[in-house]
Order: structure tokens, then sequence, then C-alpha cells
């Protein structure tokens, strides 16, 4: 394999291509190395490969090879069956299970043993009853004393695990987190078989069904947890990038929340995940609401809403993949006290918005920067039409804009162009009025980002691109036109504005919200789509703004 010499930071996901990525308009393979495997691929966190292609369709059939050489290199560095072989399941590459999948399954198993006990009973003599009684008694004692002494279970029950990880296809090796949390549970199952079974065989009536796994034992599991996995430091940034690795968010998320667990780990004073308890973390959310240096405390939104979330998201993960026994940022909240707002309306006045239309169409090209012109006199006239989120039109590109095939000029707003909240692209019809100032003349003949220039990289980064770069520009010369309400948001107002004109008009409520690009709200409004007409049609009946 070739690797590529270039930086994966700089490198953007294909939307709807896990392992696809592409800078400018070169893809490239990029695939999260296993840490247990990391030596055969050369220490590398990840592998990233150049596909040596500008055609996504010649990318899609390049990386498909590029898939099965990982997966037939990772199988050897694990000593497992080759899984892109005729016959044998690709399950064969081995996986870490989440707790629910491990809860599941021990559950199963407990079921399955209930019901051969049941009846193995109707075959018993008294007798053999009172001696099975007995052996029952003896049978849970070992188990108790094994999880005090906190070295797992008896033999067969870790013969048990060992089973329950081969056949689900699980990497669950002494000592492991995944190892120790799977014992501990099935120690628990054997506790709760064993008492089911007592009651069968002396025939009194059957007790309270998972008595074992009520609530209330969580915390003796998780001491017991810790006791069967060597602790180890887990660095919190780690569980970031292992996070990361997996759900992949965008660059911005990515460098907002380093900001936010760099900020726990200096008031923690470490950066181990293990050890972080509920009150550290209480104590760091006081710590943040307070003073600092004589500087404006944080809001208790921002608290809530973006440091504790970060925290509690990355946590979770780690819960959930048996990093961590539990979760302690996830019972800790922040009372938000209801802001007072002395503004009547969310959205940008009739009196604002002729403020700002009439200096966009007066806007010059900037002497530093003409392309700065060109976004201040069409982004605020594209958002008051569209509705759509200031970052979604300032990295529009040329070939975003089109003539559909129905014939209605329309807008392509897709992750494609960048980072985009909910990741899904949609069709957006143009304004007759904006048709009639010249969009489509002054894009003729472009090719690439309208409002930004991509080879000048100073001033926007993956986690701070350009184009989010341009919005704060123009949200401050919105503000030193005089539209300089603190409540108002000077970009966003214009899709608090499009949706109450919307309502004005009586817009049909799916329609508005494809428009926007706003998430379905019952699982009826998931299905289909709403024809790229219906919207013209509404978004025509839309009254212009003031003649030009």
């Amino acid at each position: 394999m070739s690797h590529s010499k270039s930086s994966p930071s700089t490198l953007q996901r294909v939307a709807n291509h896990r392992y696809l990525y592409r800078r400018g308009s070169h893809f490239y393979f990029r695939r999260a190395v296993p840490k247990d495997v990391r030596q055969a691929f050369g220490g590398k966190p990840d592998e990233t490969i150049a596909l040596k292609t500008d055609s996504l369709s010649q990318a899609r059939h390049v990386l498909a090879r590029h898939l099965r050489d990982f997966d037939r290199k990772l199988a050897e560095a694990r000593a497992l069956p080759d899984p892109t072989a005729p016959g044998l399941p690709k399950s064969r590459i081995l996986r870490v299970p989440e707790t629910e999948e491990v809860d599941a399954v021990v559950r199963a198993w407990l079921k399955t043993q209930e019901a051969e006990t049941v009846t193995r009973v109707m075959a018993l003599t008294p007798g053999q009853l009172d001696a099975s009684a007995d052996e029952l008694g003896h049978f849970e004692q070992a188990v108790r004393a094994a999880a005090r002494a906190g070295n797992g279970a008896n033999l067969p029950l870790s013969w048990l695990a060992d089973h329950l990880a081969e056949a689900h296809g699980w990497e669950c090796h002494a000592g492991s987190r995944a190892r120790g949390y799977l014992e501990v549970r099935l120690a628990r199952a054997q506790l709760e078989w064993a008492r089911v079974a007592r009651s069968e065989y002396a025939f009194d009536p059957r007790p309270q069904p998972d008595a074992y796994f009520a609530p209330d034992h969580a915390r003796a599991d998780a001491e017991v947890f810790a006791k069967v996995v060597h602790h180890q430091p887990l660095p919190i940034f780690d569980l970031l990038g292992d996070y990361a690795n997996e759900a992949m968010p965008s660059p911005a998320t990515l460098k907002a929340w380093r900001t936010c667990l760099q900020s726990l780990i200096d008031h923690l004073g470490h950066d181990d995940a293990a050890r972080v308890s509920r009150a550290d973390v209480v104590a760091w959310k006081d710590a943040l609401l307070k003073p600092q240096g004589g500087e404006k405390p944080r809001s208790q939104q921002t608290v809530s809403k973006k440091y504790l979330a970060a925290a509690k998201t990355v946590f979770g993960w780690a819960e959930r993949n048996m990093r961590i026994p539990e979760n302690p940022v996830s019972r800790v909240v922040v009372s938000i006290p209801k802001k007072e707002r002395l503004r009547e309306e969310k959205g940008i006045t009739d009196a604002e918005a002729e403020v700002i239309l009439a200096a966009a169409l007066a806007a010059e090209p900037d002497a530093r920067s003409p392309i700065r012109g060109f976004a201040r006199r069409w982004v605020p006239w594209i958002c008051a039409y569209t509705g759509a989120r200031v970052g979604e039109i300032t990295q529009l590109r040329a070939e975003d804009i089109f003539r559909h095939s129905t014939g209605v000029q329309c807008i392509r707003i897709t992750p494609e162009a960048g980072a985009q909240k909910g990741k899904q692209a949609r069709i957006v019809p143009l304004h007759p009025h904006l048709l009639e100032q010249g969009l489509l003349d002054v894009v003729k003949g472009k090719t690439g980002p309208l409002f930004y220039d991509p080879s000048k990289h100073r001033g926007g980064t993956e986690g701070n691109p350009q184009h989010k770069k341009v919005g704060e520009r123009l949200g401050g010369w919105v503000r030193d036109l005089g539209v300089d309400d603190e409540e108002l948001q000077p970009n966003h107002g214009w899709r608090h504005r499009f949706k109450q004109q919307a309502r004005a008009i009586y817009m049909d409520i799916e329609t508005r919200d494809a428009i926007q690009g706003h998430a379905a709200t019952t699982e009826g409004q998931k299905y289909g789509s709403v024809p790229v007409q219906v919207m013209y049609e509404q978004i025509a009946r839309l009254p212009r703004y003031f003649a030009t």
C-alpha cells in the first residue's frame, strides 16, 4: 500500500461514506486502526491512503479494494481467518461490545437456564431435590466469594464468558474492561439463576424476577468491576479520539469539545477518565459558573449545553463501550433560569430587514477582498428568501446553483460543500425576486465556493472554516449598520423571520420544514419528500422585499 504524506486533519468525510474522505478535488481512504494492532500498521492511529482520482465513482471502486486489504491485514494481526475469503463470515473481526449488548446476551442465557431448571425439577425425587438445593447453596457462596476477591468469578463462569465472547465475536481478553464487565454480569446472572432454582426445588412460589439485576445493585457491580479490571490511566483525550473515530463529529464540534474537556482536565489536575467521579463533575460545574479573575461568569446555558454536553457525550460513549464502569456526568444538571426577553420578535423586523437588504444592494467590492463585497451583496438576500442557516449559504459553490429537472432554479445545500447540521442534503427553490436581481448571471462561469477563496487559508482552519469566518464578518457588518439589538442574532434572525413569513401565508408545515432543513417531528413525516415544484410554488408566494 502507498500512504499519503498529507495530514489527515485537513480531510473532510464524504457524506454517506464512512471511510471515504476528500481534500479539495482528491479522494482518500481513511480508517482508524485499533490500538491492539497498531504495531502491524507501523504504529499509526489511522490508515490514510490517497486514491489518486478526482472521480467519486472511481473513488468508490478503489475504496472497496483498500477496505478488503485493511480487513485482511487486521485479521492477520489478530491471528484470525482471512475475512475476505469465500465462505467465512465478515464478523470474525472481533469488536468490543457495548454494555447494553452484554446485558442482553447475559439475560438471554439466564432465561435459558431458568427454563431448563423447571424441566429438570419435574424429573427429580424428593431426596434429589434436597441435595440439589444444598449444592445451590454452596454454589452461591463460591460465586460471592470469587466476586468479593475481585478476581472475576469461578472457573466455570470464566469458561462461560469465553464461550459467549467467541459466539458473538467479542474482543474480551483477560484483564480488559469488557471481560471484567462480562464476568461481573455473568456472576450476577448465576446468583439470579440459583435463587430461582432453589425456589423451584423447594416447590415454593417463584420469587420476584430479576431481583439481582435491580437498580440498587448497580453501585455494588461498579465496585466489583473496578476490582476485576486492573486500573490503568485512561487519558480523556484518548477517549475523545476514539469516540471521534467512530461517530465522526464535525471538525468544529471537535474543536469546541477539546476546549471543554481541557477545562475539565485543568480543574481536575489530571486527565485520567477512570478517576473522574460525579463529585468531581459537580465541582467543575460550580467552578464554571463562578467569575474567573474578574471576567464575566459563564451562563448556565453555556455550561449546560456546551461544557457538560461535551463531557456527557464522551463519557457516555466510554461507559457504553466499557472503558469506564459508569458515566460520572450523566446525572449532573444545571438549573437554567428563564431568561428575561425584552424584544418581542425573535426574527429580523421589517425595518431591520430593509436596512440590511438596502445595504446589501449597495455593497461594493472590498479593496482588500473583492469576494467579501460579493458575500455582503448576496448572502443576506439568499438567507431572507430561503430561511437557510448562514453557514449553509456562505459555503455554497457555483455548482450548487442549478436548474432542476422540473425547470425550477434551485440551490443545493449539501454536506459535500462543508459542515452542515443534520448532515442531510436538500434542495431549495430560488424566489423569483432573486432571479430578477441577476443571481444566475453573476454566478455564471464561476466554479467552486462563491463567498470565500479556498486558496487563501489564513483565517480559516478545519475547526473554524473559512465559510464560518465569512458568516461572522457578515454579522459584524450588520451590527455596524445599526442593527445592533443584543437580543437579535444578526444572521440567524433570517431563519426566524422566514418561519414567520411562511406562517403568514399559511405555508404547509412540512413544506416550510423541508425548505429550512428542520427534522421531521413524527414518524409519518419522515416518509418521502416534498416535491420541488410544491416548494417553489410556496416560496413564490412569499411577499417581496422592497422594490429594486
